[in-house]
């Protein structure tokens, strides 16, 4: 059966390639074509043991592998990223409880495997990805120690925190003055300015006086809330995590719905953020989703700013 982390323990070459920093970087091209044509993000150490190599990304059936050799071409290590539900995560027999907390909160799962069958293997679930470690001569310390600094942006010969290429950078801007107040704020994380009748629906209370009224989307949660200090709160949520401009579109033919704005870390992202504008650039709703953002294709949106998973 497929465990997702390779049963072999690599071999010796009679010629080892010494070109590394060449053969990383064609590696790094290959990596770059299979993030953008999978579903599912694909994972790289940012750290790994001294003197290991990177190798071509293999692509089996659903799983992606990176092999990591030495000098001499033995295989130490390797990374195998898949959608859910492959690979370990299939097996009916899979254990599922006993797992020991990694980054962010995340729980992986060690399985002893003897060196012939391809070492010891440390999985997880991370971004609806299934993501493996395993090495021939790797401890479960070594795993976990390594399992602590992938990331699903990084490139083989790049600095470990390079802006992910299907986000735009900072100092980006529409040139829409009511989508560019929202990147604003959103970025500078000004709760103040957003949570006030300058950037958000507000309506004349029971009183009289402006109450805001935002709906917010989270999963099928889908409500409207009212109330300064409610609203001010979900706001302060969705500024929270950092993310960056991901895309912009005008909105044609969806009620009072002028402008979608969409922030992500990239985009495989599980907790993208969105705001639904206005023809005046007030946010209608807020959205904090719990799964990946898709590409607006449909003849009501029309592309300010659009998604750059194509570069």
């Amino acid at each position: 059966m497929d465990k997702g982390a390779g049963p072999s323990d690599g071999s010796q070459a009679t010629a080892p390639e010494r070109d590394w920093e060449e053969q990383a970087r064609r590696a790094d091209e290959r990596l770059a074509e299979l993030r953008r044509e999978l579903s599912h993000p694909v994972f790289v150490p940012t750290q790994v043991p001294e003197g290991l190599h990177p190798q071509m990304p293999s692509q089996s059936d659903r799983l992606v592998s990176i092999a990591y050799v030495d000098d001499d071409l033995n295989r130490v290590l390797r990374v195998s990223s898949g959608p859910l539900g492959c690979c370990i995560d299939a097996d009916p027999n899979k254990m599922v409880a006993g797992g020991t907390p990694i980054r962010d909160g995340r729980e992986a799962r060690f399985i002893p495997y003897q060196p012939e069958f391809g070492g010891n293997i440390l999985w997880w679930q991370e971004d609806g990805a299934y993501v493996a470690l395993s090495g021939p001569h790797l401890t479960e310390e070594d795993l976990f120690a390594i399992a602590e600094f992938l990331s699903p942006t990084a490139t083989l010969t790049g600095p470990p925190d390079a802006l992910p290429p299907d986000v735009y950078p900072p100092d980006y801007r529409t040139e829409v003055p009511q989508v560019d107040a929202v990147i604003d704020a959103f970025l500078a994380k000004d709760v103040h300015r957003l949570a006030s009748c300058d950037m958000l629906r507000c309506e004349e209370g029971a009183e009289g006086a402006l109450e805001p009224v935002v709906t917010w989307g989270s999963c099928e949660v889908n409500n409207t809330w009212t109330g300064w200090d409610t609203v001010r709160s979900l706001v302060e949520g969705w500024v929270g995590e950092p993310r960056l401009l991901y895309a912009a579109y005008r909105v044609q033919g969806i009620g009072d719905w002028a402008y979608l704005v969409q922030f992500a870390k990239y985009r495989h992202d599980q907790r993208p953020k969105s705001a639904v504008l206005d023809g005046e650039g007030r946010i209608l709703q807020l959205w904090m989703g719990c799964g990946a953002l898709f590409d607006m294709q449909a003849d009501h949106y029309e592309p300010i700013a659009p998604p750059r998973t194509g570069l």
